[in-house]
């Protein structure tokens, strides 16, 4: 504390100089004003060693609902947000399109049947040509028309069928076959017309509204299972030792006001990673209320055990940046941003297990944000 106010006094004696051109040319060197701080110096205590990891909340499970070419949404049924249990209602599908190509492809079946029997009882059709029944269709091969048309042109004789008579009956065998496959295709899309959630969970999103006509590959709809809810964070390879299955762990998330909950231990990675050289661990949560949605920071918190000297400091000190967590250390009228590692946080606190040394003094409030090698000034807490 004393350092401090001696700090404090010469930020002001350095005011009272500030018109003089020395103190002109250190703000014009300088390029950025001193900022006003408030400062905690570093006092360790010996104390229960917990360490601190900072994850990410996970669907347990999930249900993407995707369609393939164009369809006609007739209605939706749920909200994005909304809960839905098995085999709830999701979306109801307008299938009339289907319904008129199924029965001028049943018509097709019917036609080529009769005319295979005429091809086959030996007597000569009556001169005409061949049409198509249904017209176009979506996905026909080139290929395929080019040889119906070719055939529309052919024109019967009395006594000269031989080998045009063969051609006619091989296109009118093709023709069935295909019919009767357009068959199968339609009568298994009218059995979707209506498409229920296979599992319990939220409806994630919602990408589609009543009356619309989509041809996206992306997921109309995606419900998310979060009830259980999976967490995932990495820690050092070395540090896998201190985890104890049967005990399981507790997780915090600070965006929902230090919400805690308590999870067990799902998975340990078999291998950690070359660039961090970390294992990723999975937890499973009760989240039966759903409260707690996927993507969702959260810092778990491992008893190791063991005996450390910690500091503490207001959680106002800490500067998150994803996963790292920095503190402000100032050094000679200039801050430093100082990487740490976190023991567990207290109620409104926060542990450093390394990254200070005794006595440093750590920026626990600021006037505005500060950046790395910032001037400030320590004023009075």
């Amino acid at each position: 504390m004393r350092r401090g106010f001696v700090i404090f006094m010469c930020f002001f004696a350095a005011c009272g100089s500030s018109n003089s051109g020395q103190g002109k040319g250190r703000a014009k060197n300088s390029g950025r004003e001193a900022v006003k701080v408030v400062v905690s110096e570093a006092k360790g205590k010996e104390e229960s060693l917990v360490i601190q990891f900072n994850g990410e909340t996970a669907a347990s499970d999930s249900f993407a609902l995707k369609t393939s070419g164009r369809v006609h949404v007739q209605k939706v049924f749920v909200e994005e947000g909304q809960k839905v249990r098995v085999g709830d209602p999701l979306i109801s599908f307008d299938q009339t399109e289907y319904k008129l190509r199924l029965e001028l492809a049943r018509a097709e079946i019917h036609e080529m049947e009769v005319a295979l029997e005429q091809d086959g009882g030996g007597a000569a059709p009556e001169p005409k040509e061949v049409k198509e029944v249904i017209g176009e269709r979506p996905g026909k091969p080139e290929a395929q028309e080019t040889k119906e048309e070719s055939v529309q042109e052919v024109s019967l004789e009395d006594g000269s069928l031989g080998g045009e008579k063969g051609k006619l009956r091989t296109m009118h065998e093709a023709t069935l076959e295909r019919a009767k496959a357009e068959v199968k295709l339609y009568e298994n899309v009218l059995q979707d017309d209506q498409m229920g959630s296979p599992i319990a969970g939220v409806v994630a999103r919602r990408r589609v509204s009543d009356g619309m006509t989509t041809q996206t590959e992306e997921p109309l709809l995606e419900v998310a299972k979060l009830d259980p809810l999976h967490f995932v964070f990495s820690l050092p390879v070395q540090e896998v030792g201190y985890l104890k299955k049967e005990e399981g762990l507790a997780v915090t998330f600070p965006a929902l006001k230090n919400l805690e909950m308590h999870g067990s231990i799902l998975s340990i990675g078999a291998a950690a990673s070359r660039e961090e050289g970390k294992v990723e661990v999975k937890l499973a949560l009760p989240n039966e209320d759903t409260q707690v949605r996927a993507s969702v920071t959260g810092e778990v918190h491992i008893n190791t055990g063991q005996m450390a000297r910690v500091f503490s400091f207001p959680d106002s000190a800490l500067v998150r940046e994803g996963s790292r967590h920095y503190l402000f250390v100032v050094d000679d009228k200039k801050v430093k941003k100082t990487p740490i590692e976190l023991g567990a946080a207290g109620k409104g606190l926060i542990n450093v297990r390394s990254g200070l040394k005794e006595d440093d003094l750590v920026v626990v409030q600021s006037e505005r944000p500060l950046r790395d090698n910032d001037p400030v000034v320590v004023a009075k807490k």
